[in-house]
């Protein structure tokens, strides 16, 4: 018989989140390329900060995720967010692990369209990056 899966758990918020962190489809992999882009852009001009300076879409903890897994970012403290559907919570203080590595995983991983993409790599665009006003 299996354990019950307590509701508060860790266990139980990584197996709700875990799906979305999957391989993503060619235009969420395009989004979630343009957040790392824009978060890593972020801390190189701005030095240590919060998901909240480019929190524009749903796929950004998958983004921030996966740059700390490749370990280009570390978490440095923790403060409330200011954006009113975090509703005050603690979230993480991001800072480079290492600028010059985070300077060529931005040379190595241009943005994309996934409409032009064949599966040989990413195509280049040219787009603003998705940073949010201070």
């Amino acid at each position: 018989m299996a354990s019950p899966i307590v509701r508060n758990s860790s266990v139980e918020g990584e197996r709700r989140r875990d799906p979305t962190a999957a391989p993503p489809r060619p235009h969420r992999a395009a989004v979630v390329r343009r957040v790392q882009r824009a978060f890593l852009d972020h801390l190189l001009t701005r030095g240590p900060s919060t998901i909240d300076a480019i929190c524009v879409a749903r796929l950004t903890g998958v983004a921030v995720r996966a740059l700390a897994a490749d370990r280009l970012i570390v978490t440095v403290g923790r403060q409330r967010s200011t954006r009113p559907a975090a509703h005050g919570h603690m979230i993480a203080v991001w800072d480079l692990a290492c600028p010059g590595d985070a300077l060529e995983w931005l040379a190595d991983h241009p943005e994309f369209d996934p409409r032009r993409s064949s599966g040989r790599g990413a195509q280049k665009v040219n787009r603003p990056l998705l940073e949010r006003g201070d």
